[in-house]
Parts: C-alpha cells; sequence; structure tokens
C-alpha cells in the first residue's frame, strides 16, 4: 500500500488546530514533534499538500532536527534568504 492509498485517521483535531493557526497567523512556524512512528511525517505531508502551492506561504520541506542542530539552522536560513524575494 502507498502513503497515498493510506487514510489520515485519528488526527482531524490536530490538523484542524493547524490550519486555524495558519488562518490566524500572519507568519508562524509550525513544529511538529513526538515518538517515532506516531505520524509526525504524515502530518506534516497533509499540511504541505494544503499550502504549498500557495504563493501567500513559504513552506519548508520537511526539516529532520535529529541532525546536527547548528546546520539544520543554517539550512534553514538559506533557505528563507533564497526564497524571501518572493514576499517581499
Amino acid at each position: 500500500m502507498t502513503t497515498n492509498e493510506l487514510k489520515f485517521v485519528g488526527r482531524k483535531t490536530e490538523l484542524t488546530k493547524i490550519h486555524e493557526h495558519i488562518r490566524d497567523c500572519r507568519q508562524c512556524l509550525i513544529s511538529i514533534h513526538g515518538q517515532g512512528g506516531v505520524g509526525k511525517t504524515y502530518m506534516l505531508r497533509e499540511i504541505l499538500a494544503c499550502y504549498s502551492d500557495d504563493s501567500q506561504y513559504l513552506c519548508f520541506p520537511i526539516v529532520d532536527f535529529s541532525q546536527s542542530k547548528t546546520r539544520t539552522l543554517y539550512w534553514i536560513m538559506n533557505f528563507v534568504v533564497e526564497h524571501a524575494e518572493n514576499f517581499s
């Protein structure tokens, strides 16, 4: 079974809260954390699918913070700088 065939079950409340936060917030960063295997990446994919094609939003690819925090923060800063001109 592929990821696209799986149903996203049991996270409607969380997704609704995230969508409300995005709608109500001019600038926000959403971070999802938790134990492995609970569906964090799948939830992020659902969120990205809703907003990544909308030019009003700057959506990061999924970032794995288990790597070096310095390297990850450097990558995020570069990503923002590279895409900032689209939001000026």
